[in-house]
């Protein structure tokens, strides 16, 4: 019977690697409501920034549960990896427990479990795909900064944004004063490759930038 899952299309129970096979049964062993508990555990620390390890999250796992080191990480190491691939295919809940129960991967008494899990994690699928795109740009590739500079101007504000109604050739604007233009320029590089990116801020988006700046995700810094 093939499989309703987008995730496990065409997967064989063989295919799958006997850590992951493990996760699943201890996931598969939680009461429903503490599925539901772990999928919050799990988005809220998607929230992260910077992206927390596997062992932050076991420990977590294991003080809200009461359970031993070995469980809990399991149940982070599930929890993660298994949230992550579903945020990326949205498969039906349902239809994804199925598959485990089919492929004998979890008990059919413990599909409830794992259709809370995913049910609550759901929404949070935008988090989860941010989270892995975090941690690919802390430890994987990708262009890193080289330098920037900034050089700042001023632009006139005039008493009139629509001039569509008005003679051109006779019309006379009133400069109603300056508003700052600041023009950030990025020089960013990627192995031997490397390319230049110039953005104009206008005073609102500056207003944006320093404010994103200010998030505590830099609290970790000495």
């Amino acid at each position: 019977m093939a499989n309703k899952s987008e995730m496990f299309k065409g997967v064989a129970a063989t295919d799958i690697h006997p850590t992951f096979k493990a996760d699943l049964i201890t996931l598969a062993s939680l009461p429903v409501e503490d599925g539901s508990m772990l999928a919050v555990m799990t988005a809220d620390d998607a929230r992260e920034i910077p992206p927390t390890s596997v062992s932050a999250l076991s420990k977590k796992v294991a003080q809200k549960f009461g359970l031993p080191s070995e469980q809990a990480t399991s149940l982070a190491r599930v929890a993660r990896s298994f949230g992550s691939s579903y945020a990326r295919r949205d498969d039906d809940p349902a239809g994804l427990a199925d598959d485990l129960v089919a492929m004998q991967l979890i008990p059919a008494s413990s599909r409830d479990v794992v259709v809370r899990f995913l049910t609550t994690l759901r929404p949070h699928a935008k988090d989860l795909m941010a989270r892995s795109a975090r941690q690919q740009a802390t430890i994987g590739g990708g262009y890193h900064l080289q330098s920037s500079s900034v050089f700042t101007d001023f632009r006139a504000a005039f008493d009139r944004f629509d001039v569509t109604d008005v003679n051109l050739a006779t019309f006379e604007p009133t400069v109603t004063g300056f508003v700052p233009v600041v023009t950030l320029q990025l020089d960013l590089h990627n192995g031997d490759d490397s390319k230049t990116v110039i953005v104009r801020l206008p005073e609102s988006d500056l207003t944006i930038l320093e404010e994103t700046l200010k998030l505590p995700a830099f609290n970790w810094l000495p």
